[in-house]
C-alpha cells in the first residue's frame, strides 16, 4: 500500500512540474495583421493585455500615438495611481485619459507644460524618452550626438 502511494505521489509532482500550453485564453485575431511582419508580436502582447486592436483591427502601420504609447506603458508596468489632469488638452473623458494621466503620476509623461498632445504621433526623440523615464535611465551628464547625421536636431 505504501508504495502505491509513494508512486502515485511522485508521479502527482511529476504531472505538477509539466508545463502544459495554456489554451484557457487565446490571443485577439485582428483583421489586418495576417500575414504582416509583427503580427505574432501582437497577438502575443495582445495576449498580455499590453496592447489592444479596436473594432477587431489593430493598424500595425498607422503610427503610434502619444497616448497609446502611455497606455502600452501603464499596461506593461501595472501602473494605478492617476495625477490629477494638468493638461489642457485633455479633458479626461478619451480612451486614453487614464493612462496619460497614470504615466504623468510615474514620471514617464511630462507633456510641454501645457498640453500633453496624446492623439499626436510621438517621434522616435519621445519615445525614447518616455522609455527611459519607464525604465528609470538618467540621460548621460556629457551626451555627444555628433556621430549621428541628425544628432544636432536632437532636442536637449
Amino acid at each position: 500500500m505504501k508504495r502505491i502511494i509513494s508512486t502515485f505521489l511522485s508521479l502527482a509532482l511529476l504531472l505538477s512540474l509539466a508545463v502544459l500550453p495554456a489554451s484557457a485564453e487565446e490571443s485577439p485575431r485582428y483583421s489586418d495583421t495576417a500575414d504582416h511582419w509583427a503580427e505574432s508580436s501582437i497577438e502575443r502582447w495582445s495576449g498580455y493585455g499590453v496592447v489592444q486592436g479596436d473594432a477587431g483591427a489593430f493598424r500595425p502601420d498607422a503610427p503610434l500615438t502619444r497616448g497609446e504609447l502611455a497606455t502600452i506603458f501603464a499596461n506593461l508596468l501595472g501602473l494605478e495611481e492617476e495625477a490629477e489632469n494638468p493638461y489642457a488638452d485633455l479633458n479626461g473623458d478619451e480612451w486614453y485619459a487614464a493612462a496619460i494621466l497614470k504615466c504623468t503620476a510615474a514620471g514617464i509623461v511630462q507633456g510641454d507644460g501645457v498640453g500633453c498632445s496624446a492623439a499626436a504621433p510621438v517621434t522616435r526623440q519621445e519615445a525614447s524618452v518616455m522609455t527611459a523615464r519607464a525604465l528609470g535611465i538618467a540621460p548621460a551628464e556629457q551626451s555627444s550626438l555628433s556621430a549621428f547625421p541628425d544628432g544636432e536636431q536632437v532636442a536637449a
